[in-house]
């Protein structure tokens, strides 16, 4: 026996559509609820807009702002919402989520969009990524010394990275060729010896075993008289413009892995919270030498070295 609701239904249906409009129903019913599932606000966790510089400048130079989806293709996480990038007019922006300027995590001396000085950090940073090409392929498990060898023999001989099935990379090979790179200008600068230089592009010399085992870009450079460093747990960041552009940092994630990089910005919101950390490395997602961003939540510390 058939309950009054299903009789009611049944008359319904009759009086009002057809059976041959019953597919024709459903589509509608589907297309309306899609339809209204993007009139609904973003979650709240995601309805930060994202700053990538700030939104005062100290100077009346011409700016653009550019509002962009909010999909990072190089990193494993996506935010949903909007993201505003504000930069001066003369850049050419290939990627406006990690062109320059990146004013966030810097001091106010290192990031003048109305001017092209530029903090030593800054230089460093272009330098790596105008040096090294994209992607190479990355090799963590099985990586090869003797490849390795090579890529630092022929970048210290030629200044070029070699790109090969032969020649991949992983983080800490990628972290050790910038800190090479900047010990060759050291000896440019004559602040240092080749003698010195090729002492420390040894894999059996003091500067490999603290990088690669140790995981310690801080007392590499305090053990090497180049520099200092500083460890920030993850609500310290950051802390005294640290950490900030150029700087060698070993990221350690709440997971436990690791990550050896070079510091590029900051992600923060609107209200100044930190999101992301954004940086330059040999990654498996870009499949060797890129650059990447990564959410702040995942981070437990870092540390980050800087050269004097």
């Amino acid at each position: 026996m058939k309950s009054r609701s299903s009789i009611f239904m049944l008359s319904f249906r009759k009086t009002f559509f057809s059976e041959k409009d019953i597919p024709f129903l459903y589509f509608f019913v589907f297309l309306f609820f899609v339809t209204f599932s993007f009139l609904l606000p973003p979650p709240s966790s995601a309805s930060e807009q994202l700053l990538l510089c700030p939104p005062k400048q100290s100077c009346n130079c011409p700016t653009k702002t550019v509002e962009l989806n909010a999909n990072f293709h190089t990193s494993p996480w996506d935010l949903p919402g909007k993201v505003l990038r504000c930069y001066t007019l003369e850049k050419n922006l290939q990627n406006p989520l990690l062109a320059s300027p990146d004013c966030l995590g810097n001091s106010p001396d290192s990031c003048d969009p109305c001017t092209n000085k530029s903090s030593p950090g800054e230089s460093y940073y272009a330098s790596i990524i105008k040096t090294f090409p994209k992607g190479c392929g990355y090799k963590w498990q099985g990586f090869s010394t003797s490849g390795f060898n090579e890529t630092i023999s022929e970048f210290l001989k030629s200044g070029k990275i070699l790109c090969s099935s032969e020649h991949q990379s992983m983080c800490t090979s990628a972290a050790f060729l910038a800190f090479l790179m900047k010990a060759k200008q050291l000896v440019k600068d004559k602040k240092i010896t080749q003698a010195q230089l090729e002492r420390w592009a040894d894999l059996r010399g003091p500067a490999w075993p603290i990088l690669n085992i140790q995981a310690r870009p801080d007392l590499l450079l305090k053990e090497l008289d180049l520099g200092d460093g500083r460890i920030l747990r993850q609500n310290e960041i950051p802390t005294d413009n640290w950490p900030s552009k150029g700087d060698l940092v070993q990221i350690w994630r709440k997971d436990r892995s690791g990550h050896s990089v070079v510091f590029s910005n900051l992600l923060k919101s609107s209200n100044g919270k930190v999101m992301g950390v954004c940086y330059w490395a040999s990654n498996k997602s870009t499949n060797g030498y890129g650059e990447r961003c990564e959410p702040i939540e995942k981070v437990d510390r870092l540390i980050a070295s800087r050269f004097k």
